[in-house]
């Protein structure tokens, strides 16, 4: 089994160890979540995935088909614990969650709001929420800009 202390310094400082057996990445993150670094490559700057760059660290690389899969509810996005991703193609990836009964809140699917190219579903409470903090920071923007 992989070990935190097989990784390099820079990559265990940004890796804290949670209650439930999680990796949470407490470095920068995606705006979906994931956790994100920048590490030099042939001179240049460039972002990686926290979760496939610990995967391939220390479990090899996992190619185009490495998806983040929960192993329990409690299991965030920017865990990057190598046991609790699963090499999936893209095909299998979607039907998992195209059985999933709620949404990472606890939400119910059955109602859940189908994109209109058949990519996935979204948790119509979730978008309410969304968008009412989003017309609350707008409104509080235009009083500040008044």
């Amino acid at each position: 089994m992989p070990s935190l202390t097989d990784l390099p310094e820079k990559i265990q400082g940004r890796i804290e160890v949670a209650p439930n057996g999680c990796w949470l990445w407490i470095g920068s993150r995606t705006a979906l979540g994931y956790g994100q670094i920048e590490l030099v490559d042939g001179g240049k700057r460039k972002a990686h995935l926290a979760h496939r760059l610990v995967y391939s660290l220390l479990v090899g690389d996992p190619g185009e088909n490495l998806h983040h899969h929960a192993h329990d509810d409690g299991c965030p996005k920017h865990c990057v614990r190598p046991e609790h991703l699963t090499p999936l193609t893209i095909a299998e990836h979607a039907t998992l969650h195209a059985t999933k009964e709620q949404c990472i809140h606890g939400h119910d699917l059955a109602d859940a709001y189908v994109r209109p190219d058949g990519t996935g579903r979204i948790c119509r409470r979730c978008r309410a929420d969304r968008e009412k903090e989003r017309y609350a920071r707008m409104k509080n923007a235009a009083g500040r800009a008044a």
